[in-house]
């Protein structure tokens, strides 16, 4: 799928959904991973497993608090001491905020969630922009993000409001640096089937069933939801180390989902 051999690559929010199943995909391409997410009983789980699997590779994984702006710089530094070198692609998932119905706002209830869910991550990615294109090498920093980035989703006002500033960060980010061989580019998903999508279904139950999920499939455009190893796909087509033209967009993989849908 790409020049992933040996390649030393990060990943946030990694061991689940679709940060999990980039991990995976990378790994599986031979690929030099070091990986953070929440949870370190998950995260010691996820580096056994590829460990084993892809012995002669550099696997190493770490709890991090995205929301934590001093854990995000240390991750960031870690990484780079991890494989003795700036990392050459940064997979950067974005956790979601929590769901928001503006009539439900109170003041003051924002600059909490900017603190928690905006202002680390962006930290992070200016970061890695700015080592990655310090070494002069080809580099990738792929954002994943929601669509509501580009679209309005009902009752999501404050992903509706971060993942906007997101898709404006992209675009000025590969402006920026469009004259070296690095590029920023991110992709806006919609009705992805992660654990969290699943905690959106409604339900009748105590639990989500599955005929629940195939009643708000039944919905979609596609009639199905995409899975996280759809989008990694993409994420890696992305990621390409061979010289790329695009830079600054977001892709959008709403599946026909619209605005008014």
């Amino acid at each position: 799928m790409g020049n992933f051999r040996g390649a030393n690559i990060v990943v946030t929010a990694a061991t689940s959904g679709v940060g999990r199943a980039c991990v995976e995909a990378l790994a599986s391409e031979g690929a030099n991973i070091y990986f953070g997410s929440r949870g370190l009983e998950r995260v010691s789980e996820l580096v056994e497993d590829l460990r084993n699997k892809y012995p002669e590779q550099k696997i190493a994984g770490v709890s991090v608090d995205l929301s934590d702006d001093v854990d995000v710089q240390n991750f960031w530094s870690r990484a780079g001491l991890f494989f003795e070198e700036t990392p050459a692609i940064l997979i950067a998932n974005q956790p979601g905020p929590p769901p928001l119905a503006w009539p439900n706002y109170s003041v003051g209830d924002l600059r909490p969630i900017f603190d928690e869910f905006f202002f680390p991550f962006v930290d992070l990615v200016i970061k890695a922009c700015n080592d990655m294109n310090a070494t002069g090498k080809s580099s990738r920093i792929v954002l994943i993000s929601s669509l509501s980035s580009l679209r309005r989703l009902p009752s999501m006002g404050y992903s509706n409001l971060i993942r906007t500033a997101l898709r404006g960060l992209v675009r000025d980010l590969g402006n920026s640096y469009a004259g070296s061989d690095f590029s920023i580019n991110g992709l806006a998903l919609a009705a992805v089937l992660t654990e969290r999508a699943k905690s959106f279904v409604p339900h009748s139950g105590d639990l989500v069933t599955q005929a629940d999920i195939d009643k708000v499939a039944d919905t979609l455009p596609r009639g199905r939801f995409m899975m996280p190893c759809e989008v990694a796909r993409y994420a890696l087509n992305l990621c390409n180390l061979d010289r790329q033209y695009m830079t600054g967009e977001m892709l959008d993989l709403g599946g026909g989902i619209s605005e008014h849908y």
